[in-house]
């Protein structure tokens, strides 16, 4: 999982393809931990994800950053999850669409599903509303017994199947020729690049 909030690729028909792709620097708890852990999750071929320790209490872990929503047609969020055995844990997705402007217009959640332990493919297929720009995308956990739960593979696309998650999905090929702002450290630089379609 790369340090991006967003990337988006054309697919056929048309589309967009919108990645999110998150360390557990491009997430934030409502409530409990974060680190990063090297266990996979169903074959995904990614090397590691985001165990989030999560409370009794009812929390969210929410993507940071908004994705690009394509201007027809439904859209798919899907991620990866697990929580052990015992206690077991249910989970939901959320997505908040927004305008432009970042006004909220709706939200949807999935129904609850308790995750295998070995890691469960977690969808969500909404129509965004009129006017809708953006998503914000989270997974939610209701009130229950205090977990760990493991999450990776991220992604958010156009379309109402989620399809075979890859490792690095799909940014446009940007060159950046300069830098109007150094680091403070002589010879460093620190830098984010979040690319929106227009």
């Amino acid at each position: 999982m790369a340090d991006r909030p967003a990337t988006a690729e054309p697919v056929a028909g048309g589309g967009r393809l919108h990645r999110v792709d998150h360390s557990h620097h491009g997430t934030t708890a409502t409530a409990g931990t974060l680190a990063w852990t090297p266990t996979g999750l169903g074959g995904l071929p990614a090397a590691g994800g985001v165990a989030w320790t999560v409370p009794a209490d009812s929390a969210r872990l929410d993507a940071t950053g908004r994705v690009p929503l394509p201007d027809t047609g439904p859209v798919t969020f899907s991620a990866y999850v697990a929580t052990p055995p015992s206690p077991p844990r249910s989970l939901r997705l959320t997505v908040t669409t927004e305008t432009a402007t970042g006004t909220t217009l709706s939200t949807h959640d999935s129904n609850p599903v308790t995750p295998d332990p070995t890691g469960t493919r977690l969808t969500l297929t909404l129509a965004p509303p009129a006017g809708a720009a953006a998503c914000r995308v989270a997974l939610t956990a209701p009130s229950g017994t205090a977990a760990t739960v493991t999450t990776t593979g991220w992604q958010v696309e156009a379309g109402s199947i989620a399809t075979a998650w890859s490792a690095g999905g799909g940014a446009a090929v940007v060159l950046v020729d300069s830098l109007g702002v150094t680091y403070p450290l002589p010879g460093s630089f620190a830098t984010t690049l979040t690319l929106l379609e227009a």
